[in-house]
């Protein structure tokens, strides 16, 4: 019987004593040997830790609390070649209550298959990643081309909205960033509008009286000037003296 075509075996064994895990570990160790069969010296896994938190009291004492740990060791022994007897005394050994026993069967086929799986699903990992890098990179390089096209365009076709009685520099940046970029813009814009706009960047502005700003637009938009600035004379901060 050839070496590739023999039933692997794969033991497991667990405990929360180490002591008697490594004894359980010796015994299975001396069966296995005894038997005959090719086994790998014990594999120990790494350890794991559970923890948990029990609340003592409750009410006012409820942040009293007392911690547990449980700690469960693993041993990994690996039987190359086997012969009947191995199977006969694995059945018939007797181990500790506090120790549990896992036993697999598999062959180097069933190796290579899972080698294969594991490098497709690393292969598919790899792809996904270099997906998502040259997309980011083209994100990128979009909103930079954005960030450089804005500024040159609202310095170019954005209208000063300060040159309308009552209106400073934050109110020109939230009519700008309303939609409302020209002197047109805002003289077409209805009362209503503009007062939602203020209201909605907070009680400071809320209070401001649109109802000017669409004529003095008006007259900025067909570069009135002079009758704009003959009616910004009779206002006080876009308000009627």
């Amino acid at each position: 019987m050839s070496s590739k075509a023999t039933p692997k075996l794969r033991i497991k064994l667990k405990s929360f004593d180490l002591k008697m895990l490594e004894s359980s570990v010796t015994k299975v160790l001396g069966l296995l040997i005894k038997s005959g069969a090719d086994v790998k010296w014990p594999i120990p896994l790494p350890r794991k830790n559970k923890k948990y938190t029990v609340i003592k009291s409750h009410f006012v004492y409820k942040d009293s609390r007392d911690q547990y740990e449980r700690i469960t060791y693993t041993r990994l022994l690996d039987v190359v070649e086997t012969w009947a007897k191995t199977v006969e005394y694995l059945q018939n050994m007797t181990l500790p209550a506090g120790v549990s026993v896992e036993v697999r069967i598999f062959t180097e086929k069933d190796e290579a298959a899972k080698a294969a799986k594991k490098s497709t699903a690393t292969a598919a990992k790899a792809s996904i990643k270099a997906d998502i890098v040259d997309t980011k990179k083209k994100d990128d390089k979009k909103e930079t081309k954005s960030e450089k096209k804005k500024p040159a365009k609202k310095d170019a076709a954005w209208d000063d909205f300060t040159k309308i009685e009552g209106i400073g520099p934050k109110i020109n940046g939230l009519l700008h960033d309303a939609g409302m970029t020209t002197y047109a813009d805002l003289a077409k814009a209805d009362i209503d509008t503009l007062k939602w706009i203020l209201s909605d960047a907070g009680s400071r502005y809320a209070s401001h009286d649109p109802s000017t700003r669409a004529d003095q637009s008006a007259m900025a938009a067909d570069d009135k000037w002079d009758e704009l600035k003959a009616r910004q004379d009779e206002l006080d901060g876009g308000k009627v003296k």
